[in-house]
């Protein structure tokens, strides 16, 4: 699947719910979604890209690039989608009912906290943090994330709770 495609929708999304996301949240919720599509769905990735360990946190560079003109700005799509064209979009993407029950629930439950929440979280999360093992806090970093370990650590904390 094309994180490109998902980040569009995600734009799309919180802009119809009247909470436009920034960059900084956007790139978050793409991580969180790609780990927990492999905890529930064994192991199977849902983007080609990886995420890169950046030094605010997991980051999807062809996204980022994508909106980077934002800088921390919220990104108002040009053309904004109808409730009806958001929910086709969403069936166009997350073809299964289990896809859509998925993304639905990682937006219930990540989606109400703030971008620089999720960096703190992500922060706090050894996938993030062992890729960025030996950088300075603000020394920039193109490491991928190691996606496998990131999908054994959700699994292990889900298994906590």
């Amino acid at each position: 699947m094309d994180s490109r495609r998902v980040a569009n929708y995600l734009v799309q999304y919180f802009n119809s719910a009247g909470d436009p996301i920034t960059n900084l949240k956007l790139q978050k919720l793409l991580y969180y979604i790609q780990v927990w599509y492999m905890v529930h769905f064994n192991g199977n990735l849902i983007f080609d890209e990886k995420p890169q360990a950046w030094v605010h946190g997991p980051v999807y560079p062809s996204v980022y690039r994508d909106y980077n003109e934002n800088n921390g700005s919220p990104i108002i799509p040009s053309e904004p989608y109808s409730d009806e064209e958001l929910e086709l979009e969403c069936k166009k993407i997350f073809h299964s009912s289990k896809d859509q029950e998925f993304i639905k629930a990682i937006l219930s439950y990540y989606g109400g906290k703030s971008g620089f929440m999720l960096e703190l979280m992500t922060h706090n999360e050894d996938p993030w943090k062992t890729a960025r093992r030996g950088y300075a806090p603000i020394q920039p970093s193109n490491v991928e994330i190691d996606l496998q370990f990131a999908s054994e650590y959700y699994k292990k904390q889900l298994s906590m709770k």
